[in-house]
């Protein structure tokens, strides 16, 4: 698997991370009102691969913490402040790239294994 797949399918995760499919409303009538149609974006929304997210879920969670931790943070949540991030991967914060790097090549492994057993 290639660095730009991994990435491609990373971001796949993350999109599928962030979505929320359970909107919470207010208990007043406010949550009834939508907007006119010309208030909808015109930009167009990124499909997101379910079925791939899980596999990539699946072996994430399998991850040593520091791991998911450096993935979560680093890929899913990366607007979360750096000394944030820094303190819940448990790393130096000149250590925090490498860390999240030595992540990535983890599930690319994991991944590359379970490709070559599936296709066998």
């Amino acid at each position: 698997m290639t660095d730009e797949r991994l990435e491609e399918r990373l971001e796949n995760w993350a999109a599928w991370c962030r979505a929320n499919p359970h909107k919470s409303h207010c208990f007043s009538i406010e949550h009834r009102y939508t907007p006119p149609p010309c208030w909808d974006s015109q930009q167009p929304r990124r499909e997101i691969d379910i079925l791939d997210a899980a596999v990539i879920e699946k072996l994430v969670i399998r991850l040593p913490d520091q791991a998911k931790a450096a993935l979560k943070y680093g890929v899913v949540l990366p607007w979360v402040p750096f000394w944030e991030q820094v303190r819940r991967i448990a790393c130096k914060g000149h250590t925090y790239k490498e860390t999240i790097k030595r992540a990535k090549t983890m599930l690319k492994n994991v991944l590359d294994k379970l490709e070559s057993n599936v296709y066998k």
